[in-house]
C-alpha cells in the first residue's frame, strides 16, 4: 500500500524494482476493477466521472509501464515474463477497445488524453499470448472475443477466423470438456457456416457445466441462430422460449424472436406452443427496459417493427425481414 499511496502524478522512476512494477500492473487492474464498480454502483454523473478518472488513471499507469519496458534502462528480471505480458494485456485491450469506438466518440476521448491504435493493440495482446504467463490466457480470450464478436457487432468485418482458431486449439486440445473452449469453437464453425458442427458444440458446451447457467444462455442465443439460419423455425422457437424464461437480458427481444419463428408456422403447428404471433409482437412495447440508462438497440428495432402488430388487422412479414437486423 505504501507504494500505491506514494506514487506521483509525474512518470514512474527507472529505479523503481521489479516487485514495484509488478504491483504498478496491479494498481492498474485494480483501478480498472474500481471503475467498473463505480459505473455499476450508481447511473448519476457523479458515478460517471469518478469511473472515467479511475480509467484513464489505469490508462496512464499502463502507458507508463510500457514507456518502462521499452527503455535501455530496463533490465529483465527472474518474473519478466509475467510483467510484460500485464503490460501487454493492458495496453493492447486498451488501444484495441479505444480504436473501435466512433469518431466522434473518439474525437472526445483524444482530447481527455486516451489514444486508441488497433492494429498496435492487437500486435501486444499477440505478444501476450506468445508467452505462458500468468495473463496470457486473458490475451487470447480477448482476442477470440475481438474475432469472433466484437468484429461482427460493430460491423468492421475485419475478424480473422483462421487466427481464431489457432489460438483456441491448443486450449482445446488441453481442455476438450473446457466449456468456454466449446463455446468459441461453436462459434468459430457458425461463423465459417458449418451450423451442425456448431450446434453440436454448443450442445456440448451445455453439457459441460451446469453451475453457470448464465453460460447456458449464452449457448442458447448461439443455438436460437443456429437453427434460424437452418430454418428450423420450431427448435429457434424453443430457443428463444427458453432465454424468456431463464434470462432477463432483454425480455422484449426474446418476445419478438418468438413471435417471429411463430409467424413463419401454420395456425395449428402455433397452437401446439400455447401462444400467437400476434399477442407476442403487441406485448413487445410493454417489455421494453433500460440499461445504465440506455435502450438496447436490439429493443429498438424490436419495438419499431413490432408496431405494425398494433393494428387493427396487421399486414405480417415472414421472418427472415423480421430477424436480419435483430441479429446485428
Amino acid at each position: 500500500m505504501g507504494l500505491w499511496e506514494n506514487r506521483k502524478k509525474s512518470s514512474f522512476s527507472k529505479n523503481y524494482t521489479e516487485e514495484e512494477l509488478h504491483a504498478e500492473v496491479c494498481y492498474a487492474e485494480c483501478l480498472l476493477q474500481r471503475a467498473a464498480l463505480t459505473f455499476l454502483q450508481d447511473e448519476n454523473m457523479i458515478s460517471f466521472i469518478k469511473g472515467g478518472i479511475k480509467v484513464r488513471n489505469s490508462y496512464q499507469t499502463y502507458k507508463e509501464l510500457h514507456t518502462i519496458l521499452q527503455s535501455s534502462g530496463y533490465s529483465h528480471g527472474e518474473n519478466h515474463g509475467h510483467f510484460e505480458g500485464g503490460v501487454n494485456l493492458g495496453v493492447g485491450a486498451f488501444n484495441l477497445m479505444i480504436s473501435m469506438l466512433p469518431t466522434r466518440t473518439l474525437k472526445l476521448l483524444e482530447f481527455v488524453g486516451f489514444s486508441g491504435n488497433k492494429e498496435f493493440g492487437l500486435q501486444q495482446l499477440q505478444e501476450g499470448c506468445a508467452d505462458s504467463t500468468f495473463r496470457s490466457f486473458l490475451c487470447n480470450m480477448l482476442l477470440l472475443c475481438y474475432h469472433t464478436f466484437m468484429s461482427f457487432i460493430l460491423g468492421t468485418g475485419e475478424g480473422d477466423v483462421e487466427d481464431a482458431e489457432k489460438l483456441l486449439q491448443p486450449y482445446l486440445e488441453k481442455y476438450p470438456k473446457g466449456s468456454i473452449f466449446l463455446f468459441f469453437a461453436g462459434r468459430i464453425e457458425e461463423i465459417k457456416g458449418n451450423l451442425d458442427a456448431a450446434i453440436k458444440r454448443f450442445e456440448e458446451c451445455c453439457e459441460a457445466q451446469q453451475q453457470w447457467k448464465q453460460f447456458h444462455h449464452m449457448c442458447y442465443w448461439e443455438l436460437m441462430w443456429c437453427f434460424t439460419y437452418k430454418r428450423h423455425w420450431k427448435m429457434a422457437y424453443f430457443y428463444a422460449d427458453l432465454l424468456s424464461k431463464e434470462n432477463t437480458w432483454s425480455k422484449a427481444t426474446y418476445a419478438y424472436m418468438k413471435a417471429a419463428y411463430l409467424s413463419m408456422l401454420t395456425p395449428d403447428d402455433c397452437l401446439t406452443f400455447g401462444e400467437t404471433a400476434l399477442t407476442l409482437f403487441r406485448q413487445v412495447p410493454g417489455l421494453k427496459q433500460k440499461i445504465a440508462g440506455k435502450s438496447l438497440p436490439t429493443e429498438k428495432f424490436a419495438i419499431r417493427k413490432a408496431r405494425r402488430y398494433l393494428a387493427e388487422s396487421p399486414i405480417p412479414l415472414p421472418a427472415p425481414p423480421l430477424v436480419s437486423a435483430a441479429r446485428r
